[in-house]
């Protein structure tokens, strides 16, 4: 009973909140709302029975409905992303099993789960407009810094990566107080951080256009030398093997089943010895994998 009160208080909370940010033509203030939410239903919104220590953090959980600039009466710079906006998809129509490719690892979960970026033409626009992000933030002052009342979780923002550069990505969690770091993910290469709240800047829109680079990838015909989970030293032999150089991949299939589409890839390293140069080969005569019959 007492979860069905909760449900049914949220689901009639969040209707007078819609209500009142839909029927307001201008920005509203937190505290406007809350004077506006008192006039209607004769008492505050009710944000401490619903477990949030203040409306501000209540307003945070309801992206879907707390958006844009019309709340928190926070001015976007004109030509920056707004809450709701979405990268397109990365398109990987074009590809076929068999096809050849030329790829770059850029982040590494296990042999079963790691991204690439594909050396293509989608590479060298990115290219071009990650150069072209470096000069603008680098030469922007304070007012493309987002302020920490529209840090919210499916934002799309810039942040500094650990190497310094100014990378894509989007808001992941947020909470103040708890050291006031931003976790986000980069957009471009599916890695995950954590930045100070004071690093993280609007994307601009000329920066928007582009899908998120990566393609999400996995090692075809082997398996886990023992079991079904790849070990950590597997995983880190794996890392060495791939990291921070130019691969040919052959797709041996593609899996479109799955929410992120995954290419099943034989990795090849040209600048290796002619022994090592199969990394899924090499993988298996290390002994860290097997050899299996399907991809």
């Amino acid at each position: 009973m007492e979860g069905q009160y909760s449900q049914g208080l949220l689901t009639n909370t969040k209707q007078v909140i819609h209500s009142l940010l839909v029927s307001s033509p201008n920005k509203v203030t937190i505290e406007k709302l809350m004077q506006e939410y008192i006039n209607i239903e004769g008492r505050p919104v009710p944000y401490a029975s619903l477990g949030y220590k203040s409306l501000e953090h209540f307003l945070r959980s309801l992206p879907d409905i707390v958006y844009d600039q019309r709340i928190f009466d926070v001015d976007y710079p004109q030509s920056a992303v707004r809450l709701n906006v979405k990268l397109p998809q990365r398109d990987i129509a074009e590809l076929n099993e068999q096809d050849r490719i030329v790829v770059q690892v850029v982040m590494v979960e296990s042999p079963y789960c790691f991204n690439i970026w594909i050396k293509d033409k989608q590479f060298e626009e990115h290219k071009a407009m990650w150069n072209s992000m470096q000069q603008f933030y680098n030469s922007e002052d304070s007012k493309y810094q987002m302020p920490t009342s529209l840090i919210m979780p499916g934002h799309l923002c810039v942040v500094r990566s650990h190497v310094g550069a100014w990378e894509r990505a989007e808001i992941i969690k947020f909470q103040l107080g708890s050291g006031n770091e931003v976790k986000v993910k980069l957009v471009d290469t599916g890695e995950a951080l954590a930045v100070p709240h004071t690093q993280i800047m609007y994307l601009k829109n000329d920066y928007a256009i582009l899908p998120g680079l990566f393609v999400r990838a996995r090692m075809a015909w082997i398996a886990p030398w023992q079991g079904t989970v790849w070990s950590l030293a597997a995983t880190k032999y794996f890392t060495l093997l791939v990291s921070y150089r130019h691969l040919y991949g052959k797709i041996e299939k593609i899996d479109n089943t799955q929410d992120v589409n995954t290419l099943y890839l034989v990795l090849v390293d040209s600048n290796l010895e002619e022994v090592r140069k199969n990394v899924n080969a090499d993988f298996i005569e290390s002994r860290y994998a097997r050899r299996r019959c399907s991809p």
